[in-house]
């Protein structure tokens, strides 16, 4: 696995190192839209501002390893994704069934299991 390339104070240089900033925007805004959040929404689970990922994805700003990681997290994938490295990103179901499930109780969750148990036995 490669590694993100940063200069001495910790900012992607994406001429230098081939990265394809724009792809990194577009992996950012897509998984945003996935998930359903907003720019605010996203800011807030990042603890950014607003105006910040608002130029990120228009392109108006660069921004450093740190905060591409804070969006990652946000964002819940490996910030290698975002860079384009890791070839196997969250497919939309998986979000989708994430973002339904995040608020479960166990008790869901058992309900849950077993539904999926029933529909598995009925295929067979």
């Amino acid at each position: 696995m490669r590694l993100a390339p940063l200069d001495c104070f910790g900012v992607m240089n994406m001429e230098r190192y081939d990265l394809d900033y724009r792809k990194i925007v577009e992996n950012v805004k897509n998984l945003r839209r996935i998930k359903s959040l907003s720019q605010l929404e996203l800011s807030e689970k990042a603890d950014l501002s607003m105006n910040t990922i608002s130029r990120f994805e228009i392109n108006q700003k660069q921004i450093n390893l740190q905060t591409l990681i804070k969006i990652a997290n946000a964002l819940d994938v490996d910030v290698n994704y975002l860079l384009g490295y890791e070839p196997k990103g969250p497919n939309k179901q998986e979000l989708l069934i994430n973002s339904l499930i995040q608020d479960f109780t166990d008790k869901d969750n058992e309900m849950l299991i077993s539904i999926i148990t029933a529909i598995r036995t009925h295929r067979q």
